[in-house]
């Protein structure tokens, strides 16, 4: 078959066209030796793929890692700036190029190279505020570490600008403002915020504990204001306003805002406990009492809420009135220790020892190991003179700490007083039998024997703990 001159041209054309389509560029045979590990080759294939394409991107950030893996990171650079320069804000070029910088050592080239990068990148018509505010952070922190404070200011202040419409950055950015004392910076941009979005309540909240931080609390109560004319609802503006009314404090204002947070939220007990306070703190005694009844009724099995009563007619000095609540709460809970000893003290202030005595005994009645209560109990009928009584309760008492030097002493001495020399003596001497080297009980042993007209066994007792021959005056 004979082929036309025309028809030759074209089959030949068509191979070279084939041949070019099928044969790998000088790119894809730098990535085939790249993954081979053959570092040197893809060097060479990707500077000669870059000679005739000068800027294309994949081949340059290939040319970068294969210099870095090949252990010459800095020779990687020179190239990716010269590709950045061409293309600037393109950040994942960027963001290569400064880790390559900091990696190949160049410190100063990297920092300075992070300023262009933030630059290029708010120039863009959609700026990428995320990777803006990882890199003014990062500046911020580099610069802290090395004290350069004009740098780290300039990063902080920029990262203001970028940050301040990202709720998730915004608090700890203010925060850091306000740890470089910036804080007339911080108040500005709030300020300006606050401006544009009068009703974001986390922005007017945040500007709020600053002023408040700073003990400015009128001008904390004034932003608080402005926000709950606009959001007369908004359970956190008026929650922070009435803290900061009891801080001032101005309980009235406080309460007020308390009532309005509990018919807001009428499922919230809380509310109602601090509306209570507020009205026996404002000197309202007889509304605090009221709705701290009233707080307490939803859940009476609430200990706290109890002793949030108690402790509040305590305060007031309504004894009798404490009193009834506290026989009230034994009936709820008839072995509270803390709410017998409370009681005993309330009949104690009212001046009804009898009541005091009764409320003791039914608690070691209900708790006989009760060592405590036991011996509060025995003081007080000692104070009373009610000598007879107390004998049973030291028997207890010694039961229940038989290793308590103080406590047969004591029980000697109650027996002196009721005039039973010789009981006296029975507990001195199981005193020095425990405790052999108490003197005290030694002395009133010997002394409660001659009273007791046996001079010869006190002598005894001397001669055998102090050594025979001995005068006994």
């Amino acid at each position: 078959m004979i082929f036309s001159r025309l028809e030759v041209v074209l089959y030949v054309l068509g191979m070279i066209a084939g041949a070019w389509v099928l044969y790998p560029s000088e790119y894809t045979r730098g990535l085939m030796m790249r993954r081979e590990g053959d570092r040197s080759e893809a060097i060479a294939f990707f500077t000669g793929y870059l000679k005739r394409n000068p800027h294309h991107k994949g081949a340059t950030l290939a040319l970068a890692e294969a210099y870095e893996e090949a252990g010459r990171p800095e020779e990687g650079v020179n190239p990716l700036e010269s590709f950045y320069m061409h293309r600037r804000g393109d950040l994942e070029a960027g963001r290569q190029l400064l880790a390559l910088m900091k990696r190949s050592g160049m410190r100063s080239e990297a920092i300075e190279f992070r300023w262009r990068l933030l630059h290029d990148l708010e120039q863009k018509p959609l700026r990428p505020t995320r990777e803006l505010i990882r890199l003014y952070t990062n500046a911020y922190q580099d610069a802290s570490t090395r004290q350069d404070h004009a740098s780290a200011k300039r990063a902080l202040l920029r990262l203001a600008e970028v940050a301040f419409d990202d709720e998730v950055h915004r608090e700890n950015l203010v925060r850091l403002l306000l740890m470089r004392g910036e804080l007339k910076v911080a108040l500005k941009f709030l300020g300006e915020k606050l401006l544009e979005h009068p009703k974001d309540v986390d922005l007017r909240r945040l500007v709020a504990r600053i002023h408040r931080h700073e003990r400015r609390r009128p001008a904390a109560i004034e932003i608080l204001t402005a926000g709950i004319v606009l959001l007369p609802r908004s359970v956190p503006l008026l929650s922070d306003r009435a803290t900061l009314f009891t801080e001032i404090p101005k309980w009235e204002s406080a309460a007020a805002d308390f009532k309005r947070l509990s018919g807001l939220q009428p499922q919230r007990d809380g509310w109602l406990q601090e509306l209570g306070m507020s009205y026996l703190k404002a000197g309202r005694f007889t509304d605090g009492i009221d709705v701290l009844n009233a707080f307490l009724a939803r859940n009476a099995l609430d200990k706290k809420r109890w002793w949030t009563v108690i402790y509040a007619l305590d305060e007031a000095k309504r004894r009798d009135r404490a009193a009834a609540k506290l026989e009230a709460f034994l009936r709820q809970f008839p072995q509270d220790r803390e709410g017998f000893e409370m009681l005993a003290y309330e009949y104690h202030e009212l001046g009804r020892i009898d009541a005091e005595i009764r409320t003791l005994q039914r608690r070691v009645r209900s708790a006989p190991r009760d060592f405590s209560s036991r011996k509060a109990l025995v003081q007080l009928l000692m104070q009373e003179e009610r000598y007879q009584t107390c004998v049973s309760h030291y028997t207890v008492l010694i039961a229940l700490r038989p290793q308590d030097p103080e406590l047969r002493m004591l029980l000697g001495y109650l027996h002196i007083l009721r005039g039973d020399r010789k009981a006296a003596a029975v507990v001195f001497e199981e005193q020095l039998v425990r405790f052999p080297g108490d003197k005290r009980a030694m002395d009133k042993l010997v002394w409660a024997l001659v009273k007791l007209g046996q001079r010869d066994k006190a002598i005894s007792i001397l001669s055998t703990h102090f050594g025979a021959g001995k005068e006994v005056k």
